[in-house]
């Protein structure tokens, strides 16, 4: 099927006509023509299904595919310039699944350099339009059109021989059946765009996008909220898609068209992604974005290995932020051809520090921050992400990592209704992601505080040079079995004393929370605990040596059962109350309650088989609540049949 062009001219003239020349059969040679007004109204219709997915359209673009039939007194036409100052264009392509792409501008001007046709001319010779060049500009467009609820912008100008376009402050809002409808987006704005090697033939004959560099200056896209919105969920198949998450595959499908992007180079990117209710919007922000090689064809790309071609990236200044919750990222790096990602400085976690947490939550709430220095993939399946949003690889390593928790049991529970904590089965079924990862591996340090009600600063508890090896990460079903559940073996040291190894295995599928956990802490003194103990219990070791304590336990339906196996000897502890120095008589009612206190707490100050009585061991009996997090979960299930053990 050949494209379908009206063209209409009014106010038209022609000056400096070359009479002489006329007059001696030697052609027609006009200075200058030009027409008051044109309205331009084209379309380029789908291809014939079934035809060759390789064939390209032949000849060159916007030339006459038959000769024009001159009289023979004038063997050629040759026009030094032709201008429009007021064009109107209409101008529809559809792609190869059937979608129609509008173009639609009121008015523009252009102008075409050295028009010229000869018959004896071949047609792959002949330049656009038959001239030299075509160049159109737009100044000040402000319109609204069916096709579009909203467009404007400063200016626009283009050259078809240079393949260049350049589009300044340019505000985009499409309706259903728009031009951005095949992308999803509600709005666009541009401060600045710059195209050059435009393959305008490409995409006047068939629609489809070459370009050779893309600079973009200051954007934003906005998207609409998902259908219904809410998240979309899926269950843990490898071929499910969750609802309202659009893929990026099935974007370029929606295109329809064949793209080819040599070279993109943008900064500050906007993109904000609404919700129902406008808090919980998310805003993304990238300060700048390097794109290498990108290459999509629709009918061949997705049998292809690289079905977006051998695509590099570079990024830096990312931020990502719903809420107070935010993901940070220094610089970003990708190579399709490898499968390869590389990530420095990475954070996620509440903006500002701990007092700008406190100040913005009334009432109690957990602060948890994660951060690397850096992160490295390898094995990505890029395809299977294209194609099903999922997100697959080999192994990942990060490298100084540092995950802080703090608790403040200082301020009261938010009243009404709570926002539970979900288990980790809960979390990845609801991610509403398939994800799959063979190994990773984590060094660096982790750290839980936790701020009593009447303590003057938090407890830590710190596990310094950690390292972590997570196994079978993966909600896929093929993969995921019950002989191969996820499993994690990490070593550090407590307090930067004993030497604690831990271990975790975990059916990422269950439907209810399940898990077993084992641990060992090597000896170490116990004043070593008193950073937590002190301000966390109101408890301080005075001597004593941790031998060693080991653990052991299963967590069926959220229920934590089996045993804690502590030894040491010498201990010793006091309460910080009888140390200070209370005068007056509220001071002396404080010593008589710590003293109290004291005494009824009588110290086993050994715990192993050499001491007077024989050692005890603890029961592990703690049911999940919703109110805990993963970690305190497991610090609650320990801590709880230990400090029983501590009395005599």
């Amino acid at each position: 099927p050949l494209p379908v062009v009206t063209l209409v001219f009014g106010g038209c003239a022609l000056e400096g006509i070359n009479l002489d020349q006329l007059a001696a059969r030697r052609g027609l040679h006009v200075r200058h023509a030009g027409c008051a007004s044109v309205r331009l109204v084209g379309e380029v219709p789908a291809p014939v299904p079934g035809s060759a997915p390789a064939a390209k359209p032949s000849g060159v673009f916007l030339s006459l595919r038959e000769n024009l039939d001159l009289p023979r007194t004038i063997p050629f036409v040759q026009v030094d310039t032709v201008a429009f100052p007021a064009v109107e264009l209409n101008l529809g392509i559809t792609g190869r699944n059937r979608r129609r792409t509008a173009l639609a501008f009121d008015r523009f001007a252009a102008r075409l350099d050295s028009l010229h046709y000869d018959p004896r001319q071949k047609p792959e010779e002949r330049g656009p339009l038959l001239s030299r060049d075509v160049r159109v500009r737009m100044d000040g467009f402000a319109g609204s059109r069916e096709d579009a609820s909203r467009l404007t912008f400063d200016s626009l100008s283009a050259s078809l021989a240079r393949g260049v376009v350049q589009l300044d402050g340019l505000i985009y809002e499409p309706i259903i059946g728009a031009f951005g409808d095949s992308l999803g987006f509600s709005a666009l704005e541009v401060d600045h765009l710059a195209l050059t090697g435009v393959d305008w033939r490409a995409f006047l004959t068939a629609g489809d996008i070459g370009v050779r560099r893309l600079t973009v200056n200051g954007a934003m896209m906005r998207f609409p909220p998902p259908d219904g919105g809410g998240q979309g969920k899926i269950k843990a198949t490898t071929a499910a898609v969750p609802a309202g998450r659009p893929t990026v595959g099935a974007m370029l499908r929606a295109l329809g068209r064949d793209m080819r992007l040599d070279t993109l180079d943008m900064t500050l990117l906007r993109v904000v992604e609404e919700a129902t209710v406008v808090r919980d919007s998310t805003v993304t922000t990238l300060r700048r974005l390097e794109v290498r090689g990108a290459r999509f064809d629709d009918a061949l790309s997705w049998t292809t290995a690289f079905p977006v071609g051998p695509v590099t990236i570079a990024a830096g200044g990312f931020a990502r932020r719903r809420g107070d919750e935010q993901f940070l990222v220094g610089s970003f790096g990708l190579n399709v051809p490898a499968g390869t990602a590389s990530v420095d400085s990475l954070r996620i976690g509440p903006d500002g520090n701990d007092a700008a947490f406190q100040r913005r939550h009334r009432y109690r709430a957990d602060r948890m921050v994660l951060s690397a220095n850096r992160v490295a993939l390898v094995g990505m399946d890029l395809p299977s992400y294209l194609n099903r949003g999922n997100f697959l690889l080999r192994r990942a390593d990060a490298d100084g990592v540092e995950l802080d928790i703090l608790t403040d049991k200082r301020k009261a529970p938010a009243p009404g209704r709570q926002t539970p904590h979900r288990h980790p089965q809960q979390v990845l079924r609801d991610l509403g992601l398939l994800i799959g990862a063979d190994t990773i591996t984590v060094t660096g340090e982790a750290r839980y505080r936790e701020h009593a009600v009447d303590a003057p600063r938090p407890g830590v508890v710190t596990f310094r040079n950690l390292t972590a090896t997570l196994y079978n990460l993966t909600t896929d079903t093929v993969r995921m079995t019950d002989s191969t559940p996820f499993r994690m073996v990490a070593d550090a040291r407590l307090m930067g004393a004993g030497a604690f190894h831990f271990e975790l295995e975990m059916p990422l599928l269950a439907r209810q929370f399940t898990m077993r956990y084992r641990g060992r802490l090597g000896p170490m003194p116990a004043s070593a605990l008193n950073a937590f103990a002190s301000d966390g219990s109101g408890i301080r070791f005075t001597r004593g040596n941790i031998q060693e304590i080991r653990f052991d336990a299963a967590v069926t339906n959220g229920r934590a059962r089996g045993q804690v196996t502590p030894r040491w000897t010498d201990l010793g502890i006091e309460l910080p109350g009888l140390s200070r120095k209370n005068t007056g008589i509220f001071g002396g009612l404080k010593r008589a309650a710590a003293k109290f206190v004291a005494n009824a707490f009588m110290v086993r100050d050994n715990n192993t088989t050499g001491g007077k009585e024989p050692p005890r061991n603890g029961r592990i009996d703690h049911r999940w609540r919703t109110s805990e997090t993963l970690p305190q979960f497991l610090w609650n299930s320990l801590r709880d049949p230990l400090i029983p053990l501590m009395k005599k």
